[in-house]
């Protein structure tokens, strides 16, 4: 059982950094100092590292206000009233007053906007009373609508989150024009209705946009609105989308807006992933479509993007793969982007593209901790997380539901009173919903309670008979070998000559946020009396942000004997694993000199010199070998070539 395996998951401290100026470290003096005594799920959050920073929220949900935190108190100040809301509508409330408590709650031992999201919650079952109790005012009251009770299995077959949807998809009728997001999400709520207003918006539209941007984040909704009524009005607009990628593709990848006068990005290297990962799933919906795609823009950006899939993360420009568990989503966005392709190819469920559509979307529930943490915000992050998990509702029922219901708070706290979703928990610049800019990021953040529906082709709606099929390649990048890297089964015990606890997919499919999630995990191997056996159990996880965590601790407290039985390893994964204790990893340093050896060396020549091995682990040989001394470098010259 993984929860066995996951035994004193917060019995000490988190000492761990994750290289946010926003992160929050949490020790064991805060228990004692009584300001926060669950462990913490999420970051950034309030902590006591952050003593004067106030700590803004920046929706109370549907109550119509926000509230700045403060800290250490977690006093909570009023920031704005919205107009029109129902705190307005009080009359009594204004900004800079303080809440002494909300329905008799007061901030303390809980993540605060956990405590936030649950009362709206509890408020929307029952009578939908906020009470304010204001200090120097008394008990202002702010009625907000009844929703009912979400149900177990939300948002499927739940009344309340149907409400939810029906309120913003009623929202968007309003608008002249699609905003940001708007057409895929009344695509994705299935009724007629919500298609006649997509059909207003886009039938013979001529153009989608210029910038990557423009094709990831709306050129999705022309294809798929195409797949769903055989419009063939918008296939010129999906054409030139399609051509303007054609022309701008820079080394597989393209830059944020394509014009070519922003190739600096990323250190210089021009390509933006965050844009351009979006690219491929518009790319596969054009193909289906069966819009012209020219074949060397779609093989190179698929190659380019497909190589990241199972070695970490999805970095920001044209680098190597980045370390940790906050990505902004650009991994997320892959998993989707390998969703798309797994329905495009005839090969379907049995191809690789499936299995790295899987592989990679777990890493969203592996991240759950790092909540609005990433460069710009992170709340862009939240949209293609949400996204990556929902789609694997039927194939990871527990860890979706582990996922969703963990982060429900955040779903009440992005909602707003007129009915728009925005990206709640904190201030950030994604956090706009329908009718604050038109740019609302929220609208895709809501496809949370659209995409198990499954009414979105990419997200598993049936293929109209007019779609068209491509057979894609076996493998974009790499070696059989290579194929290792996505598989969501653990590494099978005797490939590593160590002791270890049992692991098995059967346990891996009870992970769930509170033993899985990053934060869970760090702790349980960052003891310095980490058994050699649980170290050698976590080595065995399919997700490589795990084996990348266990060799740091590894690393960190010499434990050499680990490097040889995973250099000789039948498995790749095993194999990439040892080899970092040569070269470093993600925030962590490699052994030092005098405890490598000739035979680790020679063994490293091997892998180089296999040429059935993984390009995977033989790009990290030639990275090792670099420590080696020069004449048994050249012993290996002509395979390194």
């Amino acid at each position: 059982m993984m929860k066995r395996f996951a035994t004193r998951v917060w019995a000490r401290g988190v000492h761990w950094a994750a290289g946010c100026a926003m992160a929050a470290v949490f020790s064991t003096t805060a228990a004692a100092d009584g300001y926060y005594t669950e462990p913490p799920t999420f970051r950034p959050a309030p902590g006591l590292e952050q003593r004067g920073r106030d700590w803004p929220v920046q929706n109370f949900g549907p109550v119509g206000i926000g509230i700045t935190i403060q800290v250490p108190s977690f006093t909570m100040v009023i920031r704005n009233v919205e107009r029109g809301s129902p705190a307005a509508e009080t009359g009594k409330l204004e900004r800079g007053q303080v809440i002494e408590s909300i329905n008799g709650v007061v901030l303390r031992d809980r993540d605060p906007r956990k405590i936030l999201g649950d009362i709206i919650t509890e408020a929307e079952a029952t009578d939908g009373v906020i009470s304010l109790r204001i200090q120097d005012v008394g008990d202002v009251v702010v009625n907000i609508p009844v929703m009912g009770s979400y149900s177990d299995t939300w948002p499927i077959d739940c009344a309340k989150s149907d409400r939810v949807v029906r309120k913003l998809a009623d929202l968007l009728h309003t608008q002249e024009r699609p905003s940001w997001g708007s057409a895929l999400f009344l695509l994705s709520t299935g009724e007629e209705q919500d298609l006649e207003v997509v059909r207003r918006w886009l039938s013979g539209r001529e153009r989608i946009g210029s910038y990557p941007w423009h094709a990831g984040y709306l050129g999705i909704a022309f294809g798929e609105y195409y797949l769903r009524t055989r419009d063939e009005s918008v296939l010129p607009a999906i054409q030139r989308m399609v051509d303007r990628l054609r022309e701008t593709m820079y080394n597989g990848g393209w830059s944020g807006r394509g014009d070519g006068s922003s190739f600096t990005y990323s250190t210089g290297t021009g390509q933006m992933h965050a844009a351009g990962v979006h690219c491929i799933t518009f790319l596969m919906l054009a193909r289906m479509c069966g819009v012209e795609v020219d074949d060397y823009l779609f093989h190179e950006s698929l190659k380019t993007f497909f190589r990241f899939a199972g070695r970490e993360n999805v970095p920001y420009g044209d680098g190597w793969p980045e370390g940790g568990f906050r990505d902004n989503g650009k991994s997320a966005g892959l998993a989707v982007a390998m969703a798309a392709a797994a329905r495009l190819t005839p090969d379907g469920e049995s191809s690789i593209y499936a299995t790295a559509r899987d592989h990679v979307g777990m890493k969203s529930l592996y991240a759950t901790n790092w909540f609005h943490s990433a460069h710009t915000g992170g709340g862009i992050g939240e949209i293609w997380r949400h996204a990556a998990m929902s789609m694997l509702h039927e194939r990871r029922p527990v860890q979706v539901r582990s996922f969703l219901d963990t982060r429900r708070w955040g779903m009440e706290l992005s909602r707003r009173h007129t009915g728009g979703i925005g990206i709640g928990g904190m201030v950030d610049r994604y956090d706009k919903a329908a009718g604050e800019h038109e740019r609302s990021w929220g609208n895709y953040f809501a496809l949370t309670y659209t995409i198990p529906r499954r009414n979105l082709v990419i997200f598993g709606a049936p293929l109209p008979e007019w779609a068209e099929r491509y057979e894609l390649p076996e493998r974009p990048w790499g070696r059989p070998a290579d194929d290792a890297f996505i598989q969501v089964e653990p590494v099978p015990a005797e490939m590593l000559a160590m002791e270890s606890y049992r692991l098995t997919m059967e346990e891996l499919l009870e992970e769930d946020v509170e033993t899985a999630a990053s934060l869970a995990f760090f702790d349980r191997i960052n003891l310095p009396d980490v058994s050699d056996r649980t170290l050698a159990t976590a080595l065995r996880h399919p997700e490589m942000g795990y084996r990348v965590a266990t060799m740091r601790q590894i690393t960190r407290i010499g434990r050499a004997q680990f490097v040889m039985p995973l250099l000789q390893s039948p498995d790749p994964r095993l194999r990439h694993a040892g080899l970092l204790a040569f070269t470093g990893m993600f925030k962590g340093r490699p052994l030092p000199n005098n405890r490598l050896t000739p035979e680790m060396f020679e063994r490293v020549g091997e892998l180089i010199e296999d040429p059935d091995e993984s390009l995977w682990v033989a790009q990290q040989a030639m990275l090792a070998l670099r420590r080696a001394p020069p004449e048994r470098i050249a012993v290996h010259r002509d395979a390194i070539l």
